[in-house]
């Protein structure tokens, strides 16, 4: 059962070609696999745009 002090958090998929692509509120990570069967994963840190543009949200 999670800490009544944390809050649920929202993530996002999506598919992409060969692989997928998860979105959450500071990250992005996107995972294909390779023809030769290996997996790689990019994954960034984000800011959502309603903190870099105060006017969208």
């Amino acid at each position: 059962m999670p800490n009544q002090s944390q809050k649920p958090v929202d993530i996002g998929g999506q598919a992409v070609l060969e692989g997928v692509m998860m979105k959450g509120p500071d990250a992005i990570a996107i995972t294909v696999r390779r023809p030769d069967k290996t997996m790689v994963v990019d994954y960034k840190k984000s800011e959502p745009l309603s903190k870099k543009h105060k006017w969208m949200g």
